[in-house]
Parts: C-alpha cells; structure tokens; sequence
C-alpha cells in the first residue's frame, strides 16, 4: 500500500480537492464473495469499480474489467474464484484535501483509474474514478464542507438473498 497524501486544505485554492470530487456512498464486496456475485452486483448498480472489504477493512479496488476476466477464467477452469484473491487488485489511496491536480498524477503514478479517499486515521470517506477528474476538468465542482462527507459512512455492502434451497426428499 502506498503512502496516503495528506494535504491541508488553502482556503484561497481555486482548485477543488478530493472530497469535492469523489462518490461517497460506494458498493463495497467482501474479499470471500465469489467473482460472480461481484459481477453481478456491478452489473446490475451500473458500477466499474468496488472497494474489497476483509474483516471489516477496505483492503483495494477491483474494476470491472478485472472481474469479468476472472469471471471467464472461472467458468472455463471450473473453480469459483474470490474477489480477494484476484492480482488486480488496486490498493492506490489519497487523502480528501489532496487538490485535483495531486489526484490525477497518483492516478497516473499508480497506474490505475480509481484512487480510495481515505482519512489520516484510514478511514475509507470515499472513491474518485478517472471519469470524476474528467467531470472536475470540464466544470469546476462545488466545495462540500467537512460535515457533509465526514459524518456518513462511505463503503456499503448488500448481502445476496437466495431461494432456500429445497432437499430432495421435499421435491416429490
């Protein structure tokens, strides 16, 4: 994991920082959900990328892309594969005052297309996407104040709700 740059804010600064560009209400997957169910997930919200969870902790990123190989590489070899264990996952971070301009050079640094936003204490407050620099760069985001991002929690997940499966014997 990199280091997560922290920038105090200038409160001359025209240029918007993290917190003002990043989604804050983020599906979150557990590292044990099979690569299947993430997929599904991500297909069905509309989403390219979803924080992994293990034990409680946001431990990366995996993008669709990535899903959708391990996806293909699953059903051909016939073993499910987990979220966790997928080599593409991105653990690039930045902290919420880092300006735009310090967002997009980790995002090139890294080499990667999604950064977390996380607090000096780690604390995951949100995720910023390539397609948000570019929304940031064609009009200029409105400042969101520290209470509107601080207080609420960033990473959800949903749990699958499956038909009980029925035994044998009751199928008669």
């Amino acid at each position: 994991m990199t280091e997560i740059r922290h920038v105090v804010p200038d409160p001359y600064l025209e240029e918007p920082v993290a917190a003002d560009l990043m989604c804050t209400a983020v599906l979150a997957v557990e590292a044990t959900e099979t690569v299947g169910m993430a997929v599904e997930l991500a297909a069905r919200l509309g989403v390219h990328h979803l924080p992994v969870l293990r034990g409680g902790r946001c431990v990366g990123v995996i993008d669709d892309r990535e899903l959708i190989a391990a996806r293909l590489q699953a059903t051909v070899s016939g073993h499910p594969a987990m979220v966790g264990d997928l080599p593409g996952l991105t653990t690039a971070d930045i902290g919420p005052y880092a300006p735009l301009s310090a967002v997009a050079a980790t995002l090139l640094e890294e080499h990667t297309d999604a950064l977390l936003v996380r607090t000096a204490d780690e604390d995951v407050v949100g995720l910023i996407t390539v397609q948000d620099v570019v929304r940031a760069m064609a009009h200029r985001p409105s400042r969101r104040p520290y209470a509107a991002w601080s207080q609420s929690a960033a990473l959800f997940t949903i749990e699958p709700v499956l038909p009980a499966q029925q035994h044998a014997s009751a199928v008669r």
